[in-house]
């Protein structure tokens, strides 16, 4: 429930495993949605850290595109997306749209391995259907308020049309930075000039919601979430003199993160296929910080702004076993 990289776990398979998973042909073991029966999963990020033998990798947050690529691939392509995370774009997957995974090692006929060892390939139910799947996540502390996480994920076809999208929150004190204590001022000799008791109380708030639409060989993503962090600090000083003294430092961070990425497919001659991949991300950060029982009242600001924007086109073909693919 704390959230960051998702851990697969890495169990080799069994004999159990295999006589439920097809066998293996060229490199592919293929799971079907009964193998994940008995973990009883909600979404394809579930399914995908069942599978023995691999560990789920989101990608690396770096500039561009080709780079950035995890382990997962949907319908045997990449997302086009980068700061709506790989693993948020899984989760968006339900189990009930999952007609099989597939665990590639080493390679296999028009899959881009993306210069990655093993690879796991979501492939998706044909036919219309509508799921909605809720999830609420709470967290009980001895010594903190509760924390809570609610989620919503839905996916519906209409024809040709696939539309999904999915909102979450999660409010909760941040653990190791919040609580009491006890402040010790002292001067440079070491010697105690001021001490009292001391209070930090931090919360971690995230908003995000994201979607995506797929129709033929377009497809659409979007995806914004909001990051905020506020800090607020205090002690109560005694000093040499008993002259007592309040101390604040208040901190706000707010983070925004906004994208938008939309990619299309084409056949060409010759066995070809074209793609085209368009992406805007945007970032923003704003921090205010104030501290007050030290002299003048002190007040700092910090804003930053960043983007990054791709075009990419490409060009694939398979040619007696070999792809080949240039842009």
């Amino acid at each position: 429930g704390l959230g960051g990289e998702a851990l697969a776990q890495v169990a080799e398979p069994t004999e159990g495993d295999l006589a439920v998973a097809s066998a293996p042909a060229n490199g592919v073991i293929s799971y079907p949605p009964s193998f994940f029966d008995e973990f009883r999963p909600a979404t394809a990020q579930d399914m995908v850290n069942r599978i023995p033998g691999f560990t789920f990798n989101r990608g690396d947050d770096v500039r561009g595109f080709g780079g950035a690529a995890g382990n997962v691939l949907i319908d045997g392509e990449r997302p086009s997306s980068k700061a709506v995370t790989l693993e948020e774009t899984i989760r968006r997957i339900l189990a009930t749209q999952v007609e099989r995974i597939d665990l590639i090692r080493g390679g296999a006929p028009g899959i881009d391995m993306q210069g990655q060892a093993v690879m796991v390939n979501i492939i998706r139910r044909k036919g219309a259907d509508t799921s909605v799947t809720l999830e609420f996540m709470g967290k009980l502390y001895n010594d903190h308020d509760p924390g809570m996480g609610p989620r919503i994920d839905a996916s519906t076809r209409i024809g040709d049309l696939l539309l999904s999208g999915a909102a979450s929150a999660r409010i909760e004190k941040q653990q190791g930075d919040s609580g009491n204590g006890n402040f010790i001022r002292r001067d440079g000799a070491g010697a105690v000039i001021a001490r009292g008791p001391f209070v930090a109380e931090v919360e971690n708030r995230t908003y995000a919601v994201n979607g995506a639409a797929e129709y033929g060989n377009f497809r659409l993503n979007l995806g914004a979430d909001r990051t905020e962090i506020p800090r607020n600090e205090y002690a109560v000083l005694t000093n040499l003199a008993g002259v007592q003294n309040t101390e604040r430092a208040v901190n706000d961070v707010v983070s925004d993160k906004a994208e938008i990425g939309a990619d299309y497919q084409i056949p060409l001659a010759y066995g070809l296929t074209g793609r085209l991949i368009g992406l805007h991300t945007y970032k923003a950060s704003d921090l205010v910080s104030t501290q007050t029982g030290r002299g003048a009242v002190s007040r700092s600001t910090k804003k930053t702004e960043g983007g990054e924007s791709i075009l990419r086109g490409s060009v694939r073909g398979l040619f007696q076993g070999l792809t080949i693919e240039t842009g």
